[in-house]
């Protein structure tokens, strides 16, 4: 089990305060195998699902899928939890072996309307024409829909190792 204490390490987010008058999130989120890397990326989302609590993703970029000899590996996750009690709320995998989705992800402010901000996930290990080029999307925490995404024009570049919100 991995526990974070959010107000260190992340902006305080607009909006009400948490019970005991302080801007801090505890919660456990635990690792769903060794060497995951549970917790490489973490962002706040804004109240993903209106319950007054601010609630956050967590990046686990060395996330293998897939039972056995079929498994997918080093796919990678990025799941929002709930602020108020550490509930998944939604959950976007990586497509092929070593995508590593997760290894970033960032906070954007809204861009589809719906008064909600959005989350950008990075993918530095896709695949395109031969090479890993890297790729970043940008998911509603809200809905959970892929709402576009970037890719760098160049070969063996990882491209979205490193993202940052606006």
């Amino acid at each position: 089990m991995i526990s974070f204490a959010f107000a260190a390490c992340l902006a305080v987010p607009a909006g009400p305060q948490l019970p005991g008058g302080a801007w801090s999130t505890w919660a456990d989120v635990a690792p769903t195998e060794r060497y995951d890397e549970t917790g490489s990326s973490l962002a706040w989302c804004g109240d993903v699902n209106d319950d007054g609590f601010p609630d956050f993703a967590v990046g686990s970029p060395k996330e293998d899928r897939g039972p056995g000899s079929g498994s997918r590996y080093d796919v990678g996750w990025v799941r929002v939890h709930s602020g108020r009690n550490g509930l998944v709320l939604r959950e976007w995998s990586g497509l092929a072996n070593e995508d590593n989705l997760g290894a970033a992800c960032a906070r954007v402010p809204d861009v589809d309307g719906d008064g909600h901000d959005e989350l950008l996930l990075g993918i530095p290990g896709y695949r395109f024409t031969g090479g890993i080029t890297g790729r970043f999307v940008l998911v509603s925490p809200r809905t959970g829909f892929w709402m576009g995404f970037g890719s760098s024009p160049g070969v063996d570049d990882r491209f979205a190792t490193v993202l940052c919100g606006l």
